[in-house]
């Protein structure tokens, strides 16, 4: 809807669509401005707490309290006089001005004018950047993003120096319009994944999108795979990486979480630290996080397998020892491993759910207490609470989190598999799930995208290469062989 001349019917939509006076943080503040001796009405609008009271007194009240004497151009003459605010854009229609005004703007209307001056003066309160709280490393930045946007690009930005890093400004959420940000380097990023996930984030129909949890729900490929498709991140020095490599990054204001895509498999496995390393120690963690990953996922399964199908497997003592361990036990092996690795799931989400300080509590309890009294009761044997508990911290070196969930999930498939066809249901499982990996995309990109001929450039690889070779160089180490780049000799210095 277009603005008025008439600053009296301006007023009287702005309050009823600002709920003025109902709404107490909605200030609405009459004034005048002298221009050639005339008295001029106008008003300003805006949030108590969103925008700043002393930016408004400032640069918007004593900036128009007297105008220059050339009424002729007295548009022209305001918005010079507000040139003192970092950002001035000027709107004719309504529906540009209560967004920006919901979002810490303001908004100032004169009589006469059929424009509202809309100013940027956001003065919010904003915690400062702290450490990581889900992806913690030995190594490397301690940064992590917070909920405002803005502080979110620049973070990036100082990572990425390059004037090809492009953010493009969108917004989700018919209702919310919460703004986002979409960054990419131009002539890196594939254009055709760029412009598919402009395509779904403009596609969006939820009315209300407040966390980067529900837009990833809302831009991934498949629903019910269990594999994320997108990874979520809350540090800067690992969004800035996948820009670097080509990717897309998606920031989304008010969450402290910001998406990454087009993503494979291999990325989920990888962490930060793993570029800061050297190549020995990197693979040496890569390889064993592959094994834990393993362990979380076909342990439990193995296990029933091989102690009610193929019990030829187990050395005779082990099986001996496996069959003392059980006597006594009221239930089947599958029923008391199922039991207890639920158990073992409602003490994990109790020990996230509670204070931190009652954290150690819940473990000492669940752990120690509870296990043994179970043991000492007859109702689960020793080799499964041992199995659950390698199986539950196999799962803990996952660096992915929503990978972890996936995992603990397909984990009770595979025991189910093996309870009813021992390994070839263990086989039939892994089959089946191979498949689905093979047929997932993410944004175009296969999620077996390194071992895949269609995606050559793909930067993700089960282990790491050196970093020089990872540049891309054709001859990095002539210096170790005493040639540097120009060909000259390297004085060797003697030690006496």
């Amino acid at each position: 809807m277009k603005i008025y001349k008439n600053i009296t019917e301006n007023e009287k939509y702005i309050k009823k669509a600002m709920s003025i006076p109902l709404s107490a943080d909605a200030i609405f503040r009459e004034f005048a401005i002298v221009s050639n001796g005339q008295k001029r009405k106008a008003f300003l609008i805006y949030y108590e707490g969103l925008a700043s009271n002393e930016r408004i007194d400032q640069s918007v009240l004593e900036s128009l309290h007297i105008l220059p004497q050339n009424d002729d151009i007295l548009e022209q003459m305001i918005a010079e006089q507000l040139l003192s605010v970092n950002q001035l854009v000027m709107a004719e229609d309504f529906e540009k001005v209560l967004p920006v005004v919901n979002y810490g703007g303001c908004a100032v209307f004169v009589d006469g004018i059929a424009k509202a001056y809309i100013l940027d003066v956001k003065g919010w309160q904003m915690r400062g950047v702290g450490e990581p709280k889900t992806e913690n490393v030995v190594r490397g930045s301690q940064e992590a993003f917070i909920e405002t946007m803005r502080i979110n690009t620049s973070l990036v930005r100082r990572l990425v120096r390059q004037e090809k890093l492009i953010c493009e400004a969108m917004t989700a959420g018919t209702e919310s319009q919460t703004p986002l940000s979409l960054m990419y380097i131009k002539g890196k990023a594939d254009t055709e994944t760029v412009e598919e996930i402009k395509r779904r984030i403009n596609a969006i129909n939820a009315e209300y999108i407040t966390d980067s949890g529900e837009l990833e729900q809302l831009l991934e490929d498949f629903s019910f795979f269990p594999s994320p498709q997108i990874i979520s991140t809350e540090r800067p020095d690992r969004a800035a990486t996948a820009l670097m490599e080509g990717k897309a990054v998606v920031i989304l204001d008010g969450t402290p979480f910001v998406l990454i895509m087009p993503i494979n498999a291999f990325d989920l496995i990888h962490t930060p630290e793993d570029n800061a390393l050297r190549v020995p120690y990197a693979n040496l963690i890569r390889l064993m996080r592959i094994i834990s990953l393993i362990i979380s996922l076909l342990l439990p399964g193995i296990f029933v397998a091989v102690c009610n199908f193929h019990q030829e497997v187990i050395p005779v003592h082990l099986l001996f020892a496996i069959s003392a361990t059980r006597r006594g036990v009221p239930f089947s092996l599958i029923t008391e491993l199922i039991l207890f690795e639920i158990a073992f799931e409602i003490i994990r989400e109790a020990s996230i759910r509670i204070p931190s300080a009652s954290g150690n509590s819940i473990g000492i309890i669940g752990g120690l207490i509870i296990g043994q009294a179970a043991i000492d009761a007859n109702i689960v044997s020793p080799m499964v609470i041992i199995i659950v508990a390698l199986t539950g911290i196999g799962s803990f070196t996952i660096p992915n989190y929503s990978l972890t969930f996936a995992y603990r999930i397909l984990k009770y498939g595979y025991i189910l598999l093996a309870a009813l066809a021992g390994m070839p249901g263990l086989t039939l499982g892994l089959a089946v799930h191979t498949v689905m990996l093979c047929n997932s995309q993410s944004f175009g990109v296969p999620f077996l995208a390194p071992f895949s001929d269609s995606a050559k450039k793909s930067t993700g690889k089960l282990f790491i290469s050196p970093v020089w070779k990872r540049q891309g160089y054709k001859n990095p180490r002539s210096w170790a062989r005493g040639v540097n780049t120009n060909k000259t000799p390297i004085k060797t210095i003697k030690i006496r």
